[in-house]
C-alpha cells in the first residue's frame, strides 16, 4: 500500500500537480523499496518454516526418536 501511495506521489509530481523535491521523493521509494523486499523475504522464510513443521508432524511418531 506505501509503495502505491509513493507511485501515486511521483505521477503527482510529474504531472506537478504537488510540488515535493526529488531529493525527498526518490530516497523514500528507495526505502520502501527494501521494506517490500524484506517483507516478501520474510514471507517466504515463514512459508518455509510452516512447511517443514508439516513434514515433521505427518512422520510417524517413532521416526522423530531415531
Amino acid at each position: 500500500m506505501l509503495f502505491l501511495v509513493c507511485l501515486l506521489t511521483v505521477w503527482l509530481n510529474l504531472v506537478n500537480y504537488i510540488n515535493i523535491s526529488w531529493w525527498i521523493l526518490i530516497p523514500s521509494l528507495l526505502g520502501t523499496a527494501l521494506f517490500a523486499l524484506l517483507e516478501l523475504f520474510l514471507i517466504y522464510k515463514e512459508i518455509k518454516d510452516i512447511q517443514g513443521e508439516q513434514k515433521i508432524t505427518q512422520q510417524p511418531f517413532w521416526k522423530h526418536l531415531i
